[in-house]
Formats: structure tokens, sequence, C-alpha cells
């Protein structure tokens, strides 16, 4: 009987042993799965963070990039809009000398113009005024002539010869010219 009950609590400790053993065992293949699980989290984790970073990197570049061609397209717009304008006050330029040119032409065609009509009506006031002071001097002398006598002119007999003068004879008639 006691050689029973040792047996049974021999068989008794070797199915606890047995028990724990598997228990041990059945632990360990838990904390196994345990660490695959959270090793294989980790990696997960890690792969999603690497996913991330790469994917918020290449976002960064694009949004680089975008920025860099969006001030170079910004860049070109306004040296173009300069080039437009310096275009434009240029040909303003152009147009505002060309016009000054123009109506300087034509202010200096008024003047010279003016300056042969003034040169006209100066001629023509002088004409006038000679005109008058002609008619005047001829009435004058008209007035003069009325109450001289006639002047008889002598005979040609009696015009005197220079003293050296081989040309002409008495009588002879002569232009001033010859003296």
């Amino acid at each position: 009987e006691r050689q029973q009950i040792e047996q049974q609590e021999q068989e008794e400790r070797e199915e606890q042993e047995k028990e724990m053993k598997v228990k041990q065992e059945q632990q360990e293949q838990e904390e196994k799965i345990r660490l695959q699980e959270e090793e294989q989290q980790r990696k997960q984790k890690e792969q999603k963070e690497a996913q991330q970073r790469e994917e918020k990197e290449k976002q960064e570049k694009e949004q680089k990039q975008r920025l860099e061609k969006e001030k170079q397209e910004k860049e070109l717009r306004i040296r173009q809009e300069k080039e437009r304008k310096a275009k434009i006050v240029e040909e303003q330029n152009k147009n505002k000398k060309k016009e000054q040119e123009q109506q300087q032409i034509e202010k200096n065609e008024k003047i010279v113009e003016q300056q042969d009509q003034d040169i006209n009506n100066d001629n023509e006031q002088n004409k006038e005024q000679k005109n008058k002071q002609g008619d005047q001097e001829q009435d004058e002398q008209d007035k003069d002539y009325k109450n001289v006598e006639e002047i008889k002119l002598p005979d040609k007999s009696q015009l005197p010869v220079f003293y050296g003068d081989t040309k002409h004879k008495p009588g002879d008639l002569f232009d001033l010219d010859d003296i």
C-alpha cells in the first residue's frame, strides 16, 4: 500500500512535472511567439517609419522643386514684364521725341512763315513809303520846276574843251565817263 502510495505520488509528481514541463514549454512557446510578434511589429514599425521618412523626404524634395520652379517662373514673368514695360517706355519716348521734333519743325515753319510774312509786310510798307516819299519828292520837284524858269542850255560850240583832251573838239558831246 505504501508502495502504491509512493508510486501514486511518484506518478503525480511525474504528472505534475510533466504538466509543468508542458506548461513551461507552452510558456516558452508563447514567449517565443510573443517575441516574434514583437520583433515583427518592431520591424513593421521601423519599415513604416522608414517608408514615412522616405515619403516625407520625397514630398519635401517635390515641394522644394515646385517652389524653385515657381520662383524661376515668377522671376521670368517679372523679367518679361520689366522688358515689356521698358519697350513700352522706349516706344513712348521715341514717339514723344518724334512728336517733339514734329512740333519743333512745325514751330520753325511757323516762325519762318511769320518771318516771311513780316518781311513781305515790311517790303510792302517800304514800297508804299517809298512810293509816297517818291510821290512827295516828285510833287516837290514838280513844284520847284513850276517856279523855275526854263533854263536854256548853251550852244554846243560854247561848251568848253578840257585842256589835254585830244578826243574831243569844241562842240562835241561826250559822256562824263570819258572825262
